[in-house]
């Protein structure tokens, strides 16, 4: 008798212990998968395609992780609140933003209770127990800057499309391809972002960008989309209607730029238009031409001038006149084309009214007169130091920064020390450094020398020893040093955290989305490869997560999407692309 009780005592203990652990179990297992429904839903905190913002799709998040913990959601009662519930617990309530001033927070509770399972107690009667969790998280808002090329190649898809073209049709009746369906592809990247808490800036970059007093960053969506909506495509100065001469000079037998791609006035490369000797001496022309002649075709050229190329001459370069574009037209009406009539058609045709002044010489414009005379249109590095330094003005601490980059062509232009006081003012257009039959200029300032290495690549740090790993230091000849190595400075600058050279000047966290649009992922003529796209996949790397290496993209072949790239062949893509890039922009939890 006493061995059977016992044995029953045994027993009872036994089963206590064993409905003991199972509870325990399975309140581990409940907490593990609450905590991993929260993450879950505070991730998918975000708006879709222009609807208000509701729990049921968090729901649906949370649940699908709770199937994943091997939970059955129909024995439990699981509840989701935000601070923008009607109704909350009081916890989660002390804990939500209540002042208009103050900033909202993406604040996400989930509780849930379960029906435990009792094995040996449902002997005695008791079937289960209700086990209850809770946990809050918290998704960083967004902080994102879109950046898109408005070269005038971004109205290459636009029907009628021929070179040269004039933007102006296309801009009137909103149809620029692929500008108009990179525009709706950016404000459906917006709309997936929710107001109040996420913010947005916008900027577009060609010849240049705007100041960065004038770019802002919206908290109000409907302000960023129409930044979106107010970007123009940049009506390029027709390449056509340089002087022919000036065009195709020869040296060695290779056809070179005779001009200045930058500022195709200027012929020694010092930013202005005066190339004499003697710049204070206006009797001083000998070097850009005879005094005005009766003929246009004595006024285009000097066979007295010897540039070390394959012929005699040079380009007739009057420091009084804009003689670098010739339109063919007799403005004055004397019958003959001159200099002067060819002055009165390139301010006419070229400088805009009423915003520059075309009555004096040169016209006086809010922007330097290279700025609408350049042929070239692609700052890339322009944007990228923008951008970065907007979200470095803007960004808040708490939020996760993001930058999606979109280009359709080759870097051939860089800041001046006018828009980036780094510069040295010995830049003054920037680094498309040389001279006529020069490198830089031989090849319209595209850097052709780099490779799927980005080798050779140069750098203009005072210290050499602060150089990218790899680089080649440029101060004893600046003009290696080129527009693309300062694209590929300024994606250091927003995003390089981690460098095997511990002396190099690292930036910030920011996420970077780069898009390569058609010909960006072509090998341009005297490159090695698809340069454009060489450079967006090196943004891509360093912005997935602050370090060169490893690249996702290293073994991928080219015109593929791969990492935090993508390429597009025409703007039908982009939709889609932006739309992937939105499910992929991560909220970091902070609970």
């Amino acid at each position: 008798m006493i061995f059977a009780v016992t044995l029953l005592s045994l027993l009872f203990f036994a089963g206590l212990a064993i409905d003991a652990g199972s509870l325990y179990v399975t309140y581990g297992q409940l907490r593990r998968a609450i905590d991993g429904a929260a993450v879950a839903a505070a991730n998918d905190y975000k708006a879709e395609y222009g609807m208000t913002l509701n729990t049921d799709r968090m729901t649906k998040a949370a649940l699908e992780i709770l199937k994943l913990h091997d939970l059955d959601p129909a024995k439990m009662n699981m509840h989701i609140y935000i601070c923008d519930s009607a109704t909350k617990p009081a916890d989660f309530a002390v804990l939500c933003p209540t002042s208009p001033t103050e900033l909202k927070r993406k604040l996400v509770w989930v509780d849930a209770t379960l029906e435990a399972p009792l094995y040996f107690l449902s002997l005695l009667g008791f079937n289960n127990v209700p086990l209850q969790s809770h946990t809050i998280a918290e998704a960083a808002p967004i902080d994102l800057v879109i950046i898109i090329d408005t070269s005038e190649s971004m109205a290459s898809e636009t029907p009628g499309y021929s070179t040269p073209y004039n933007p102006a049709g296309c801009i009137a009746a909103n149809n620029c391809q692929p500008m108009q369906k990179a525009k709706e592809a950016a404000k459906g990247l917006i709309e997936t972002l929710f107001p109040g808490y996420d913010q947005v800036a916008v900027i577009g970059y060609d010849v240049g960008v705007k100041p960065l007093a004038s770019i802002t960053m919206y908290n109000d969506l409907d302000l960023a989309k129409n930044a979106v909506d107010a970007l123009q495509v940049h009506d390029d100065p027709p390449y056509t209607h340089i002087i022919n001469r000036w065009n195709s000079v020869y040296k060695g037998g290779v056809d070179l730029f005779g001009f200045n791609p930058v500022y195709p006035e200027d012929r020694d490369g010092d930013g202005a238009d005066d190339d004499s000797d003697d710049p204070m001496d206006p009797t001083d022309v000998a070097a850009e031409c005879r005094t005005i002649s009766d003929t246009i075709a004595e006024e285009l050229w000097d066979d007295t001038l010897n540039l070390g190329l394959d012929s005699l001459g040079g380009p007739c370069d009057n420091p009084y006149y804009l003689d670098s574009y010739y339109w063919g037209l007799d403005r004055d009406g004397d019958g003959i084309v001159t200099i002067k009539d060819e002055n009165l058609t390139t301010k006419e045709q070229l400088f805009p009214t009423p915003e520059c002044d075309i009555s004096t010489d040169p016209p006086t414009c809010p922007k330097p007169t290279w700025m609408y005379m350049t042929p070239n249109s692609t700052c890339t590095g322009c944007g990228i130091r923008a951008g970065a330094q907007v979200l470095k003005r803007d960004g808040r601490p708490n939020a996760v920064w993001v930058m999606v980059v979109l280009s359709d062509g080759l870097v051939n232009l860089s800041d001046t020390p006018a828009s980036n006081p780094n510069i040295p003012s010995k830049f003054p257009l920037g680094y498309c450094t040389g001279g006529i039959g020069s490198y830089n200029w031989g090849f319209g300032c595209e850097d052709k020398r780099k490779d799927a290495t980005l080798s050779p690549r140069y750098c203009l740090d005072t210290n050499p020893a602060t150089c990218p790993p790899g680089s080649i230091s440029a101060l004893g000849d600046p003009s290696l040093y080129s527009v693309y190595d300062y694209a590929l400075d300024m994606i250091d600058y927003a995003a390089l955290q981690k460098s095997t050279n511990p002396a190099e000047e690292t930036g910030s966290d920011i996420s970077i989305y780069a898009i390569g649009l058609g010909s960006a992922g072509s090998v341009p003529s005297g490159a090695s490869g698809p340069i454009g796209e060489y450079l967006l996949r090196y943004a891509a790397a360093v912005g997935d997560d602050g370090e060169r290496t490893p690249d996702p993209c290293a073994s991928t072949p080219t015109k593929t999407s791969c990492g935090q790239y993508y390429y597009a062949p025409s703007g039908n893509q982009l939709g889609e692309i932006f739309n992937d890039i939105s499910t992929r922009i991560y909220s970091r939890l902070t609970q």
